[in-house]
């Protein structure tokens, strides 16, 4: 099964998940939009529409749980070289990143909202959660890290975050 589906029409991308539906062939979900070809760096402007719908509030059902559990990155951009998509370095990051955050919010019981919330901006000079994690571990490495080194920086640094966010919630 394919995790993650890209589309592209000219400088526009969204990524869809897919779940199976019992009345229709499919049922595709947009969750992120324009992510795919953004640097981390170049989330200033990150908005998600889906952030006011009511449903973004409610829990994940146990079967989404399992399906996002199921996602893996490496093997999604494994699967758009293969289908001739060579992401950029920095895009490949977000995607690995973006895809971390997801699994782990979702591993502590966070909502949609509190998720995408955590890759938005709330004014334009205060950075979102996601960038402050992202720059700390940068700043925790030296130059010349390797991405693995660099991935495990931010999965550490995100980890203490999403504690406290919890921990605040309760």
């Amino acid at each position: 099964m394919i995790s993650w589906l890209c589309f592209s029409a000219c400088s526009y991308t969204s990524i869809f998940l897919y779940f199976p539906c019992l009345c229709l062939p499919c049922n595709y979900i947009s969750i992120l939009h324009q992510l795919t070809y953004l640097s981390l760096q170049q989330f200033e402007d990150c908005t998600f529409e889906w952030l006011y719908w009511p449903q973004a509030c409610q829990p994940y059902s146990p079967e989404t749980i399992e399906y996002i559990k199921s996602l893996d990155a490496e093997e999604d951009i494994a699967l758009l070289k293969f289908h001739g998509w060579d992401l950029p370095v920095e895009c490949a990051r977000t995607l690995r990143i973006s895809t971390m955050l997801l699994k782990k919010g979702v591993e502590r019981g966070l909502t949609p909202f509190a998720i995408g919330s955590m890759m938005c901006r709330e004014s334009l000079n205060k950075e979102s959660v996601i960038e402050e994690i992202v720059q700390a571990a940068l700043d925790s490495v030296l130059p010349g890290t390797s991405e693995a080194t660099f991935l495990d920086a931010v999965s550490q640094i995100m980890d203490l975050r999403l504690d406290e966010i919890v921990r605040s919630r309760l």
